[in-house]
């Protein structure tokens, strides 16, 4: 079974952040986050090279289509 406990590494000593786990030895996977993008940032989009020069932006118009549909995959 796979449980997940959230900690912070600090020094080389895990602190937990709630729960401990009650077990005395398990195999574990560590995932490191960095501090500054610990949880998903979206990149600011841009429109593709093609268009620079050629449209005029009116508001934030690349968040109301997918990547797909800007041909950006």
């Amino acid at each position: 079974m796979l449980k997940t406990y959230e900690a912070t590494l600090s020094h080389g000593q895990i602190h937990w952040n709630g729960d401990v786990p009650s077990c005395d030895s398990a195999k574990v996977i560590v995932t490191l986050l960095s501090e500054k993008g610990a949880f998903i940032q979206k990149n600011k989009r841009v429109p593709p090279a093609q268009f620079a020069g050629k449209v005029k932006e009116c508001g934030d118009v690349m968040h109301s289509l997918s990547n797909k549909d800007w041909g950006l995959q």
